[in-house]
């Protein structure tokens, strides 16, 4: 277990916590699960459930880690752990004031079984990108075969108990995800046989069903906060911080803020800005709400880390996943850094791009950072449901660039009539809610359009092609002359007629042959055996080894090309390029 010298609790705030991984790997179970082991240490009805979040605090940890505190010689002294109550981007990808991450810590969960799998790899990706620690909860556990229930929330008690050929089986599902996540760049071991936790990742077997592995998992978190964390937890004297979780409309209230404070304290009558589509916001608490064992409590203030209600006037249009702050539009600073981040992310271009609308801010911010790594333009973002306004945005932007005319949204539940009115528009949506499969997407959606729209243009033999005779490699001089050549660019089609750099016919392509089968065309990289039949078609004469040869295409059907460059590579273009010279050089020669 990791060690530090922690300040003391009282100096410090508890860290936030989020749960994330792939669909039915157990996330929320296992939130469900804590929030009971936290449970059973009260009298019925005494929990106390933060709005937007759960807290564990230290008294509890310790009570539920039992032996296990002494074991690995830990003190616990952050006050607690604040679980975010809604698994998954959603919470991890809300943003704080200077951008980065509400999560402090991660608990990325993976399937015993299973193991790694798409939304696994898009969560690896978010803590890699906004360099979050975490640990990994091997949950499930009660699953493997032959595995004995028992009543410990402990999981080396409850090993202690289970069958040797358990045990073994455990151990290999253990280090075949040590294995998958080495291959991605993690160094990681279960959690009681690590030797360098600045280097190695904790794994820790859990039950979300049995709670076996809650108290290690708990016990972890906990030691892993005050090791790597605790300079970044000092409660400080700063004003009220948080970000929006959730915007939502409660009888009564009107519409209301789920927020979770990570900074200084919020009191009632505040001034609080916040970020909408159109800019930054200004509004004042009218009532904080927390929840008590006999349901919701109205609080005068509330201090980081923690979850509240805000109720107060004009937070209709608040951005779930936005950064909040308790001061005015005077307070130039504070309102000129989130005006910064807001139009960082949600913008609308002149130039033309794809249309990108997600559930959040911080999942906007996701999505284009990876569109921009891959070089794909964006016109417009936004927060929120699919119009016709981003529809007809996309249609205009498809006339000029139908690549272009594209939407990408993520987990918003696009409603039939859109996308009945995207299909009428002739526009192409990508929704889902993984934000890589999204862009894998529409990027094997624009290559496979392109191969389609090229073909329509290229007929069976007007393929351009460039391609050099092999040294060593001619294996009859002529009638017909059979050379051994690799295909440079472009592809090579039997019945094509070559010329060489000067512009000189040398031939028809008569066949083609690799490995002794023969093929109708071969493509870039390939080496085939050609036979060539034409008056120049000699060896020695004519051609000979290292020579460069072209597929000899009329002038217009390579301006066509040309004019079509958006289906080719700049390679392929710059073949096309040298061949409309070649062939204005014969037609100014001739």
């Amino acid at each position: 277990m990791p060690t530090s010298d922690t300040p003391p609790a009282s100096l410090l705030r508890q860290p936030i916590v989020v749960v994330l991984g792939h669909v039915d790997h157990g996330k929320t179970t296992l939130l469900d699960k804590i929030r009971q082991s936290k449970v059973a240490l009260k009298e019925a009805g005494k929990i106390t459930q933060h709005i937007g979040a759960s807290e564990i605090t230290a008294k509890e940890i310790s009570e539920i880690g039992g032996d296990l505190v002494n074991r690995f010689k830990l003190a616990v002294q952050i006050p607690g752990l604040l679980f975010l109550d809604t698994p998954g981007h959603e919470a991890f990808t809300s943003l704080r004031e200077r951008g980065g991450s509400l999560a402090d810590i991660a608990v990325l969960v993976i399937d015993v079984r299973q193991g790694i799998q798409p939304q696994t790899l898009e969560s690896i990706r978010i803590l890699k990108q906004f360099k979050t620690p975490f640990l990994v909860a091997l949950t499930k556990i009660d699953q493997v075969d032959g595995w004995k229930k028992t009543k410990h929330n402990s999981f080396l008690h409850s090993l202690e108990e289970q069958a040797e050929h358990v045990q073994q089986k455990l151990d290999n599902y253990v280090y075949k995800l040590v294995e998958s996540l080495y291959l991605r760049g993690f160094e990681c071991e279960r959690f009681d046989r690590i030797t360098d936790f600045t280097r190695q990742i904790t794994i820790v077997p859990v039950s979300a069903v049995t709670g076996e592995g809650i108290a290690e998992l708990l016990l972890f978190l906990t030691g892993l906060s005050q090791r790597y964390l605790s300079n970044g937890l000092g409660l400080g004297k700063t004003i009220g911080k948080g970000s929006i979780i959730e915007v939502r409309t409660e009888r009564g209230l009107g519409t209301v803020l789920d927020v979770v404070l990570y900074e200084g304290t919020l009191r009632k009558n505040d001034k609080i800005i916040f970020s909408t589509m159109n800019g930054v916001a200004e509004s004042r608490v009218r009532c904080l709400v927390k929840p008590s064992p006999k349901g919701i409590e109205y609080v005068d203030s509330v201090s980081a880390a923690s979850g509240v209600r805000i109720v107060g006037h004009g937070l209709d249009d608040a951005l779930p996943g936005s950064p909040i702050a308790a001061c005015g539009l005077d307070d130039s600073a504070e309102a000129g850094e989130m005006e910064q981040q807001v139009k960082s992310i949600l913008f609308e271009s002149a130039e033309d791009g794809i249309i990108v609308v997600c559930d959040t801010l911080g999942s906007v911010e996701a999505m284009l950072n990876l569109l921009k790594k891959e070089n794909i333009p964006v016109k417009k973002t936004k927060v929120g449901k699919l119009t016709r306004d981003e529809l007809t945005a996309a249609s205009a932007v498809s006339k000029r660039d139908r690549y272009l005319g594209a939407i990408m949204t993520f987990n918003i539940g696009e409603s039939p009539a859109v996308i009945t009115e995207a299909e009428s528009l002739g526009v192409k949506v990508f929704a889902g809610d993984v934000v890589y499969s999204i862009i894998e997407n529409y990027q094997q959606w624009a290559v496979e359009e392109r191969e389609r729209e090229k073909s329509e243009v290229l007929t069976s033999k007007l393929f351009p092609a460039k391609i050099k005779i092999i040294q060593g490699c001619c294996f009859r001089k002529s009638r017909p002359c059979v050379v051994g050549v690799e295909v440079l660019e472009g592809k090579l089609v039997s019945g094509i007629t070559l010329m060489n750099k000067e512009g000189m016919e040398i031939g028809e392509v008569k066949s083609i042959q690799h490995e002794n089968e023969t093929i109708p065309s071969a493509e870039k990289g390939k080496k085939v055996a050609i036979s060539i039949e034409g008056k120049n078609a000699i060896f020695e004469k004519c051609i000979n080894f290292n020579d460069t040869l072209y597929s000899r295409l009329p002038l217009s059907a390579v301006r066509e090309m040309l004019n079509n460059a958006k289906l080719f590579t700049e390679l392929e273009l710059a073949l096309l390029s040298e061949l409309e010279q070649l062939l204005l050089r014969e037609r100014k020669i001739g």
